[in-house]
């Protein structure tokens, strides 16, 4: 073996050490690290009250109970 082969493999296991370090941030990024985000729920404990408010299921819109559908997207609620 070469000693000026030396330098350019441990080069190459640092550039390799770096693009596995980073593959592994971006896919704890992506796949959300654990951390799940949940849609909001309505505040009063009575839902279907007059003046209540809820949120759209598909589009998270607050809107008023009496509405059978969302203001936003047009979903059933």
């Amino acid at each position: 073996m070469y000693p000026e082969f030396i330098a350019i493999y441990v080069g190459l296991a640092i550039v390799i050490a770096l693009l596995v370090t980073i593959l592994v941030i971006l896919l704890k990024r992506t796949s959300g690290g654990g951390q799940r985000t949940s849609t909001p729920q309505p505040t009063n404990w009575m839902p279907n009250a007059p003046g209540a408010v809820v949120f759209c299921k598909y589009c998270g819109t607050q809107f008023d109970s009496s509405q059978n559908c969302c203001p936003k997207c047009g979903n059933f609620r």
